[in-house]
C-alpha cells in the first residue's frame, strides 16, 4: 500500500480523470467520500441510473461523488466539490 493511499480501486473514463484534474479534486478525496458513504450507509440511490451519490466535508470543501461498486472497486461517474458546509440533524 502506498503511503497516504487506501487500497480502493477506482474505474473512470479519461474524460472524467481530466475533469478531476481541472477541478483540482484529488482521487484521495474521492476515495474518502466513497469509503465514508459505504461504511456509514449515508448515500442516495438514483432509481433511474442505479448510481449512488454521496458527500463528505473535507476541510472547507464538500466533495460529492456519483459511483457504483464494480469488480472489487468502484466506478466513478462524476465528482464535484463546493466550498460549503452542510448542517445535518
Amino acid at each position: 500500500m502506498e503511503h497516504g493511499r487506501s487500497c480502493i480501486i477506482l474505474y473512470m473514463s479519461p474524460e472524467l480523470k481530466q475533469k478531476l484534474n481541472t477541478d483540482m479534486i484529488l482521487e484521495n478525496d474521492v476515495e474518502a467520500v466513497i469509503m465514508h458513504c459505504e461504511s456509514s450507509g449515508r448515500k442516495l440511490k438514483d432509481t433511474e441510473s442505479g448510481h449512488y451519490t454521496g458527500h463528505l466535508q473535507i476541510g472547507n470543501m464538500t466533495c460529492w461523488v456519483e459511483y457504483l461498486p464494480k469488480d472489487g472497486g468502484f466506478e466513478l461517474f462524476n465528482a464535484y466539490s463546493h466550498r460549503m458546509s452542510i448542517e445535518e440533524e
